[in-house]
């Protein structure tokens, strides 16, 4: 039923929980699992870099995102060896974009994913303290299937 299990991750624990629940689905189904990781470039990681020319700004803030990538690549790749360890296909993808949700939607559709997996982190607003605010507005842009695990704790 489902061929292709696109798994987000951000980094955080919490996130990680959706990890057994794919697996299990991944194994059932025979499904193929690509673990995404976007680096959110609107991040305050990567602004506010002072220095004294805009080249050397550039440079300073190019080598940042270049680090971030490394890191969420090799993020990443812990988890897939994991589960490659388990007999699950997988496949791990690092984007770099400002809007997290929209590019994760975008990848889902554009790699014909069966169903997008995400922990609900429950911060912000009263809705959001529900899903997440990356959890809803996924589910509010996509006609993908969602599985959505509301984090322990």
């Amino acid at each position: 039923m489902f061929q292709k299990i696109l798994v987000c991750l951000d980094g955080s624990k919490p996130a990680e929980e959706i990890i057994p629940y794919v697996e299990v689905q991944a194994l059932n189904f025979g499904s193929k699992v690509m673990l995404l990781r976007v680096v959110d470039l609107s991040s305050s990681d990567f602004a506010g870099v002072t220095s004294r020319t805009m080249a050397d700004e550039s440079q300073m803030v190019a080598k940042q995102i270049e680090r971030a990538v490394g890191e969420a690549q090799n993020y990443l790749d812990g988890f897939a060896q994991q589960l490659k360890a388990k007999g699950v296909e997988v496949e791990s993808v690092v984007l770099q974009d400002k809007s997290v949700d929209a590019t994760i939607v975008e990848y889902a559709e554009k790699n014909k994913v069966d169903l997008i997996a995400i922990t609900s982190h429950g911060r912000g607003s009263w809705r959001h303290i529900i899903l997440g605010s990356t959890a809803d507005s996924i589910l509010r842009k996509s006609a993908i299937p969602i599985l959505v695990i509301k984090r322990k704790g």
